[in-house]
């Protein structure tokens, strides 16, 4: 489940990086 969440967290991270 932490993984999971782990992941999930990692691709909006991701996402607001290539925002920027």
């Amino acid at each position: 489940m932490s993984r999971r969440l782990s992941r999930r967290r990692k691709n909006v991270s991701d996402r607001k990086a290539s925002s920027e």
